[in-house]
């Protein structure tokens, strides 16, 4: 299986969303400390396995996942009254297609773009199952 593209939106160091192309063959990432060369690692690794640190995302979602400045906007927010969207994560990964691997079963335009493409995504956001509770929270300032 070949990785065309990543696209991330909003997490750790990534704020909104930023796409990374690859090369068919060889990939190198190069750049200061602190800049983001492991997390796109990591967002490869969460996008196919779940997994973060160990753990499965849905069984330890941490606050650390999200850009902080995302973050620290839609706190702000919630005092002003213009409540800002709540913060989400994407991770999605597009496959080319390859005769070594058949990625067909990956195929659909369940992505971000629309596109008929293979590839995997997964989001974290709020779910609208728990919107009531959010809203008292949200409404006790204990999210604050």
């Amino acid at each position: 299986m070949i990785i065309d593209r990543l696209v991330i939106k909003n997490f750790k160091s990534y704020k909104g969303v930023h796409e990374f192309r690859f090369n068919k063959k060889t990939n190198i990432l190069v750049g200061n400390n602190e800049v983001g060369k492991s997390t796109i690692l990591e967002a490869i690794h969460i996008a196919l396995t779940g997994v973060f640190r160990g753990k499965y995302l849905k069984n330890d979602l941490s606050s650390y996942l999200f850009n902080r400045e995302v973050e620290l906007d839609y706190l702000e927010s919630l005092g002003s009254g213009l409540v800002a969207p709540s913060p989400d994560i994407l991770f999605e990964l597009y496959f080319l297609d390859d005769e070594s691997v058949d990625v067909t079963r990956f195929k659909g335009d369940g992505n971000s773009k629309s596109l008929s493409a293979s590839g995997v995504s997964l989001r974290i956001h709020l779910d609208e199952n728990y919107s009531d509770l959010y809203q008292e929270l949200v409404e006790k300032k204990l999210l604050i």
